[in-house]
Order: structure tokens, then C-alpha cells, then sequence
């Protein structure tokens, strides 16, 4: 995919997700913490933190292979966190908010996209990159590690392992129950018709 084309917000769009700064939870939240992780060779995860719980869509196949953005089947699960742990993970992000100057990028690891609200407020925006021995990588490694024992799903769990790799996270691969058969669809016409009839079937996909 061109580098043009592969934004947070197209990715968001590819499973099925509000653009990544305008998530209702998100901006209804008191707090509310949303990070997209982006591994150069695994799928895309977004992560949510609202009100003490974590949801988490993780893409079945990686959209950064794909010719051009195009919705994804996506794995999702949804597990409500010890307050004392969300509490902590939002504290800790709150601390090195200030480290966050300018953007990091990492060729052939994995980039996470953070964005931070408070009180239906974007506090702070940044990307940083997982696999650095800074104080934003240890926080990074510590979200998945928590989301990865919080939820019970086993394809977003080998997800999360899969990116926590890039974090020097070690968690064990789960057995996964055999999925139903699925078709793709190709959508022919023009660009305006192709986009028409994706959006309903996005809504149609996200609702079920």
C-alpha cells in the first residue's frame, strides 16, 4: 500500500471503526485512552480504554498488504479492567506526555499510534514506537501485556502476542476454535459506486 494511503484514519475505516481522533466512547469518556498498533509484518490492533474497560478490533490479515484501504474481517473482544489498573496505564501515559516531542518511526517493527482524552477533550496526540528502551516503549509493552490478560478471546489474545513480540513481550499462543468459511466480495463500477456500496456494507458488518 502507498505510505499516502496507509493513515490511522484509513485503517480505523478498514475495520469497521470511527476515525481514530473521533471515537464517541472516546470523547463521552471522563477518561478515555485509544492506541493503534501498527507492526510492519503482523495485523493492525486498536486498543480502547474507557471508563475502566478495554475493547480491542484486531484486523485477520494486515492492511498494510493491501493494494489500497478496503474493510477487513476483524476479531474483537471486550473485557473490564481492575480499576486500579486502568487507573495506572492512563497515569503512566499521562507522565511521559511531555517526552512526546515530534513522532517515531521504526522501519520493520511496530509504530503505536496514542491519543489521550479527557473529559471529551483530545489532551495529546503522538506516535511513538514500541521496540525503543524509553519509558514509551515499557508503557506500550505494559498496555498489550494488560489487555492480553484482561480479555478471554483467543484470536485477538494471539493478536496481541503477536505484536507484543515487537516489544519484547513473550505471552503463549492459544488454540483457536475453527473459524466459518469466508467469501470475499469484489465490488465492480465506478470509484463513487464502489465507495457507496462498501459504506452500507460497513455499516451492515459493524452492526452484526
Amino acid at each position: 500500500m502507498r505510505t499516502d494511503a496507509y493513515t490511522d484514519d484509513a485503517i480505523c475505516a478498514s475495520m469497521g471503526l470511527p476515525l481514530f481522533e473521533h471515537d464517541p466512547a472516546c470523547l463521552s469518556a471522563k477518561r478515555a485512552l485509544r492506541i493503534l498498533l501498527k507492526p510492519s509484518f503482523d495485523p493492525e490492533i486498536c486498543l480502547s480504554f474507557v471508563d475502566g474497560a478495554v475493547s480491542v478490533v484486531s484486523a485477520r490479515a494486515t492492511i498494510r498488504h493491501q493494494f489500497q484501504p478496503a474493510p477487513i474481517p476483524t476479531d474483537r473482544a471486550r473485557a473490564s479492567l481492575e480499576p486500579g489498573s486502568f487507573t495506572a496505564l492512563l497515569d503512566d501515559i499521562e507522565r511521559v506526555a511531555d517526552t512526546a516531542v515530534g513522532s517515531g518511526f521504526m522501519i520493520d517493527g511496530m509504530n503505536a499510534e496514542v491519543a489521550l482524552f479527557r473529559e471529551g477533550v483530545l489532551v495529546f496526540r503522538v506516535t511513538r514506537v514500541a521496540g525503543m528502551r524509553d519509558d514509551w516503549a515499557a508503557i506500550l509493552g505494559r498496555v498489550i501485556e494488560t489487555t492480553w490478560e484482561s480479555i478471554e478471546s483467543p484470536y485477538c489474545r494471539n493478536t496481541l502476542a503477536d505484536a507484543g513480540k515487537y516489544a519484547g513481550l513473550t505471552l503463549p499462543q492459544e488454540t483457536e476454535p475453527v473459524r466459518k468459511p469466508f467469501v470475499g466480495t469484489v465490488v465492480l463500477g465506478t470509484e463513487e459506486e464502489r465507495t457507496e456500496v462498501l459504506e452500507a456494507l460497513r455499516k451492515v458488518y459493524t452492526s452484526t
